[in-house]
């Protein structure tokens, strides 16, 4: 279904043909945006969450299970799509709230757009407000979190509006085509010793085999063994889940391997073995000349836990990708000790929520004030780490 409308021209562009003369369409249906969204893939500043590949799989699995519907929203001047705002809407509270889809599972959300072509603050607001009153489902309003300042030195649009900080960062690195020399510099000698002592130890209880981007053979194995590992930890941590459910084992199954009208898939997967026995595995993605660190397991037992099997794994996957020459590597968004290891740079990122309705502006007041409480906790070490103390005894 597409609705369609014209959006006032409120600014001139002095890098567009006059006065902006744009068309917006609002649809629930990916096939009447496919076009728009493989041109504008090509040449925007976006992340992988954006792509086909990554974002196809998530509705048809996460997205349907949760009850998204799917509000694209393709902005054209003339005949050219100039921006793919990639949004659901799910009921929650009993709002229609608008966001990007992939939700919590994204780690970077962006609008497609030509980096070329500008856009106002009175224009999005136009933009927002229009496909609003034009969507079948009348979101109240449009929550979008976790938007980075900038991707590849273009800024966001959305910071020109009234904006906070999100709750979390992410974290980056840049990586060197030299794999030895980088983890030098990330890791201390000390540090490396005891790895390799950890390296050893882990040995002994088998042989160790490092399996970078799996082949469709090994994937069963891996992804079973990710689930089962992830469960296990998040329950001793007193953490929900996410990934037990059998609509995220379908998302983690159909992004890891080619869609039709792809040459790769969302996912890629890497693994530690000792013997035959999977003790750690790690998914990621690549789009351009970055990695995105997404999820990431390690088997519990005491006999090999003590050997630090995901450290051992994360550390060979930094060199792998360092001589695959990825410029860029980033373990995505929330606090963990192994991030601040090998990342010396964070990703500041800012939420905007923007009302469309009178429940949406009394929500949005709430909401506010709970993303900035939360923010405050979380870059708290000292009442971070009770919270993380409370979850575990809860576990």
């Amino acid at each position: 279904m597409t609705n369609a409308f014209a959006v006032p021209a409120p600014s001139h562009h002095a890098n567009t043909a006059g006065v902006l003369a744009a068309n917006v369409t609002v649809h629930e249906d990916v096939a009447g945006v496919m076009q728009a969204w493989a041109s504008l893939e090509a040449m925007a500043p976006a992340s992988l969450y954006q792509t086909r590949r990554w974002l196809l799989p998530w509705m048809a699995t996460l997205g349907q299970a949760r009850g998204v519907k799917p509000m694209l929203i393709v902005v054209k001047d003339g005949q050219r799509p100039v921006m793919l705002l990639p949004f659901g809407v799910e009921r929650r509270y009993g709002l229609n709230i608008a966001g990007y889809l992939g939700a919590k599972d994204s780690n970077f959300n962006l609008p497609l757009r030509d980096p070329a072509y500008p856009f106002s603050p009175a224009e999005l607001r136009a933009i927002l407000s229009q496909a609003a009153q034009c969507s079948r489902v009348k979101p109240d309003l449009f929550q979008l979190c976790n938007q980075p300042e900038s991707w590849d030195g273009h800024a966001s649009p959305f910071a020109s509006l009234p904006c906070q900080p999100s709750p979390s960062f992410g974290y980056k690195t840049r990586l060197t085509g030299d794999a030895d020399s980088f983890l030098r510099a990330r890791i201390s000698k000390d540090a490396r010793r005891k790895l390799g002592q950890k390296e050893r130890r882990l040995a002994g209880l088998g042989t160790l085999t490092y399996v970078h981007r799996a082949g469709a053979e090994a994937m069963p194995g891996i992804l079973a063994a990710f689930q089962s590992q992830q469960t296990a930890r998040l329950k001793a941590m007193g953490l929900h889940d996410v990934y037990e459910s059998a609509a995220a084992g379908a998302f983690l199954q159909q992004a890891s391997i080619i869609q039709p009208g792809q040459t790769q898939a969302a996912l890629e997967w890497h693994a530690l073995l000792c013997g035959t026995r999977i003790v750690a595995t790690f998914a990621g993605g690549v789009a351009g000349n970055r990695f995105h660190g997404m999820v990431t397991s390690f088997d519990g037992a005491a006999d090999v836990s003590t050997s630090s099997p995901g450290d051992l794994l994360i550390q060979s996957l930094v060199a792998h990708c360092c001589r695959r020459g990825i410029a860029i590597f980033d373990l995505g968004v929330g606090e963990a000790r192994y991030k601040s290891t090998y990342c010396d740079a964070t990703e500041p990122l800012f939420d905007c929520l923007i009302p469309a309705s009178l429940k949406g502006r009394l929500w949005a007041r709430a909401e506010k004030w709970r993303l900035a409480g939360k923010r405050a906790l979380k870059q708290s070490p000292l009442a971070w780490s009770m919270v993380r103390r409370w979850r575990a005894l809860r576990g």
